[in-house]
C-alpha cells in the first residue's frame, strides 16, 4: 500500500483492484447502513495520507560512510523517484550519510491508505558484494490510526540487524492529546509520545507525517441520512464507501449497483461530498 512528487488520489484509487480490498463488515471499525456522522462530530474522512518526511540513518550500518537506500512504504518503491530527489547510484538508490538524518519533506509523495489498515514501512539497502538488504517494520493499525481530523506524526525505529522488535512514538498536538486522553480519539492505551522517547542507537528512523485524506466542507448535519439497509453489489453498505473512497464518491460512488441503486443514491458521503 511510483507517482510523481505530488501523488494524486486519482491515481492511488484507479490502481486498486475493487476485489482486493476487505469489505467493511468484516472491518469493528467502520460502520456499515450508518447515519451520516453530525458535523459537529466529523469534517474530514477516515481514510489518512501518509508521508515519510525524514530518514535518519542512526549510526553505522555497514562498512563505509554513507549507504544506498530506496524506501518502501506498503512494500512498494517510495523514494527516491526522481534524479533531483537526492544524490543517486547509478542504481537509483539515495547516497546518504551514515549517522545523519535526511529530510525528503519537499518531493516525497503523499500515499493514501484507508482507515484501520495495516502499514509497512522500511528501506532496501544496496550491497555492491551480496544481495541487498531490506529492512522494514509492519505497523498494525493500532500502531498508527487515530480517529481524528488532527494532523499528527509517528516516528519507527528498527535496528540494522533487525534483532529487537520495533520502537515507535507519537507526536501529537495539545488537541489530539486532550482527545486522547478523553477517549474521543479511539485510543485504547498503551502508547508512547515522541517527548519521552528515546531513539534506539544503530537503528533506522523513519519520520511520518499523517493527516486526513481529505477535509470536509461543513455541512448541514441534518441535511442527509443514508438509506436504511442499503448494500450493493458486493454486500457492502455506505461504511465501505466512507473508508475506501474520497467524498463525493468519484472513483467507486457510480458502479456495484444492486437492487436499491448505487451509493452516489443511497450514501451522504457519497452524495454530500
Amino acid at each position: 500500500l511510483v507517482v510523481v512528487c505530488s501523488v494524486s488520489a486519482e491515481e492511488i484509487a484507479m490502481s486498486r483492484l475493487r476485489g482486493t480490498l476487505p469489505s467493511t463488515e468484516a472491518d469493528p471499525g467502520v460502520s456499515v447502513g450508518h447515519t451520516r456522522r453530525m458535523a459537529e462530530e466529523r469534517r474530514c474522512s477516515p481514510s489518512k495520507k501518509v508521508k515519510i518526511y525524514k530518514f535518519w540513518i542512526n549510526g553505522d550500518c555497514d562498512s563505509g560512510a554513507h549507504g544506498e537506500h530506496q524506501l518502501r512504504l506498503d512494500g512498494q518503491r517510495y523514494f527516491p523517484n526522481f534524479g533531483s530527489d537526492c544524490t543517486q547510484d547509478p542504481r537509483g538508490y539515495c547516497e546518504w550519510r551514515e549517522g545523519q538524518a535526511h529530510d525528503i519533506s519537499q518531493t516525497a509523495p503523499w500515499r493514501y491508505i484507508g482507515a484501520h489498515k495495516s502499514m509497512t514501512v522500511g528501506t532496501e539497502e544496496h550491497d555492491d558484494w551480496s544481495e541487498n538488504d531490506s529492512i522494514s517494520a509492519s505497523l498494525s493499525s493500532s500502531d498508527w490510526y487515530i480517529d481524528t481530523c488532527e494532523r499528527y506524526e509517528v516516528h519507527l525505529s528498527r535496528d540494522f540487524e533487525q534483532e529487537k522488535e520495533k520502537s515507535l512514538c507519537w507526536n501529537v498536538s495539545a488537541q489530539l492529546d486532550a482527545e486522547i486522553k478523553t477517549g474521543s480519539a479511539g485510543v485504547s492505551g498503551g502508547i508512547e509520545f515522541c517527548e519521552s522517547w528515546t531513539e534506539p542507537a544503530q537503528s533506522f528512523v523513519w519520520f511520518l507525517e499523517i493527516e486526513p485524506a481529505e477535509v470536509y466542507d461543513q455541512v448541514n448535519p441534518t441535511a442527509c441520512t443514508d438509506t436504511p439497509n442499503w448494500e450493493d453489489s458486493f454486500g457492502d453498505g455506505c461504511g465501505w464507501y466512507e473508508a475506501n473512497d474520497l467524498p463525493g464518491c468519484p472513483y467507486y460512488g457510480s458502479d456495484y449497483e444492486d437492487s436499491m441503486g448505487v451509493a452516489n443514491e443511497n450514501c451522504c458521503h457519497c452524495i454530500e461530498g
